[in-house]
């Protein structure tokens, strides 16, 4: 990847090539790759 344009997965920092920037991390498999998000948010009643 050295010189190469990258993106991320937003939850668990992944690094991609550009091409598949929008399809789901293969690591996380619930995030998009390179779209933000809020993080792990979780509820209590």
């Amino acid at each position: 990847f050295n010189g190469n344009p990258l993106v991320k997965c937003p939850l668990s920092g992944a690094v991609y090539l550009p091409k598949f920037k929008g399809q789901l991390c293969r690591v996380t498999k619930v995030t998009d790759i390179e779209k933000e998000s809020l993080g792990l948010m979780l509820g209590f009643q």
